[in-house]
């Protein structure tokens, strides 16, 4: 018999993404969205949560491996910074989308702040963020 789909709030029956021992070993085209109170994977070094590494040191290492250059394109919304590197090894590119707040779920759009899925859907179409229909 298998489990039931997870469900928002459900955290502590998912496994760890990525999961133990993950490691990437060649240069991949990466967005990850991460917010700042996220109780799961802490921000940067020294704050609590209960993965590991913390966002900023996985991005450090995606950007290692990527060999993204120093360059950067950055989107400030009201509540979201999207950093990007478009200049990675062999046409690869690599985004950091920071949400404010959020916890360890999947960001909704929330006034001008754009939501998961569109930032999403910009970056691997290449493409602006799209606004929200009135």
């Amino acid at each position: 018999m298998s489990s039931p789909p997870l469900q928002v709030g459900d955290e502590r029956r998912a496994r760890p993404v990525p999961p133990p021992g993950c490691v990437v070993k060649r240069p991949l085209t990466i967005l990850q969205i991460d917010a700042l109170d996220d109780p799961w994977v802490p921000y940067k070094p020294g704050e609590h949560g209960k993965e590991s590494p913390p966002a900023t040191v996985e991005v450090g290492l995606l950007r290692a491996t990527d060999e993204c250059t120093r360059q950067t394109v950055t989107s400030r919304y009201p509540a979201m910074t999207l950093t990007t590197w478009n200049s990675c090894t062999a046409g690869t590119r690599l985004a950091f989308a920071v949400y404010d707040t959020g916890g360890h779920n999947f960001p909704p759009p929330k006034g001008k702040t754009p939501g998961a899925a569109q930032i999403i859907w910009a970056f691997f179409t290449k493409t602006a963020v799209a606004p929200l229909p009135n």
